[in-house]
């Protein structure tokens, strides 16, 4: 919590947002707890001595400045890093969602632009991560003939221990079936051998 009041007063201090942007993304799902418990927001108040409007104030701010970021960068809007995860990104979303949604709050109209840019950061990101999907499949069987001996290849290794398992209950029957004749053979040779 010390690390998160650091953060609200180097911002309220008039910090620079690229400055302690590292330092907003790890601290990020606290800020929202800030926002949604008073309880959090009235321990940060105390640790920094301020308000706790002030603080809240300070808070929102953080995060409305990346949510309407000027890069237009999805990431940045929802404060994610940019490898985080589509599983990652929907509970960003669904946070977010939770606390900015126009039926939730008294002024709706305020709350639907936030609401409006939370959707479509996440639907950016979720389109992006479907392309890198499609395009790491696409480029799996693309490419030059080298390139899929070689995925080829590196795929039937993977194969090699198990490709032949379904053979081993046709083996097994096969070796009884020997092993049967075998000792009717002899049997019968023992029979044969000691009738005069």
């Amino acid at each position: 919590m010390i690390s998160t009041a650091g953060l609200i007063a180097r911002f309220y201090e008039g910090c620079r947002l690229r400055e302690i942007y590292e330092m907003i993304l790890s601290h990020y799902e606290k800020l929202l707890t800030i926002l949604e418990d008073p309880e959090t927001a009235a321990e940060v108040s105390g640790l920094m001595g301020l308000p706790v409007d002030k603080v809240k104030d300070a808070t929102e701010s953080i995060i409305v400045r990346l949510l309407f970021n000027k890069s237009d960068d999805a990431f940045v809007s929802l404060g994610l890093r940019h490898d985080a995860s589509i599983s990652e990104a929907h509970h960003r979303w669904q946070r977010l969602m939770m606390l900015y949604h126009p039926d939730r709050q008294n002024g709706a109209g305020m709350h639907d632009d936030k609401a409006k840019r939370i959707n479509e950061a996440f639907a950016m990101i979720n389109k992006k991560t479907k392309e890198v999907i499609s395009t790491g499949e696409k480029q799996l069987y693309t490419g030059t003939t080298k390139q899929r001996e070689k995925t080829y290849s590196r795929t039937k290794k993977h194969k090699a221990p198990f490709q032949h398992a379904r053979y081993v209950p046709i083996f097994i029957l096969g070796m009884a079936v020997l092993i049967a004749l075998f000792m009717l053979t002899f049997c019968i040779s023992r029979v044969v051998s000691t009738v005069p």
